[in-house]
């Protein structure tokens, strides 16, 4: 009975440790890269620039919102041109699926609204035990060019 106990415990283990750093889902197709949202051609703007957001911190685990955007030649203003986003920290056990992401300009010269909807899959041994939704809105400023 022990030597069955032992042998699930090793196999719980592996199987986390084998999901702890793949989380497929959310990467393009093909690629190491995380599954992007395009809002903007980056060739109708200038001075392209990126900000990174934590929208979540656990104990263990961050949620994280990266938006690249640009400066309008005429309006002088913030546009985003893509936006992603992912988990650092110990994911072993959970799988984050981002499934919308907008980021809109505002009335206010420079800052951004953004909202990200997705799924956390909590998983054990390879199987789903619960997935849960997760709803993140706000605000956030960002200078232009860079400056």
């Amino acid at each position: 009975m022990g030597t069955l106990a032992a042998i699930i415990f090793v196999l719980g283990l592996l199987s986390f440790s084998s999901h702890s750093f793949n989380n497929d889902e959310n990467k393009e197709p093909n690629t190491n890269q995380y599954k992007t949202w395009k809002f903007t051609p980056k060739d109708s703007l200038t001075g392209v620039c990126s900000k990174e957001l934590r929208l979540e911190k656990t104990m263990v685990l961050n949620y994280n919102l990266s938006i690249v955007y640009g400066t309008d030649k005429k309006s002088n203003s913030s546009i985003p041109i893509s936006a992603c986003s992912f988990n650092t920290g110990l994911i072993s056990g959970t799988n984050w699926k981002p499934l919308i992401i907008t980021v809109d300009t505002t009335s206010v010269i420079n800052k951004l609204r953004y909202t990200v909807d997705g799924t956390v899959d909590w998983t054990l041994l390879g199987i789903t035990l619960y997935s849960q939704t997760k709803d993140y809105n706000g605000m956030v400023f960002v200078t232009p060019s860079g400056n």
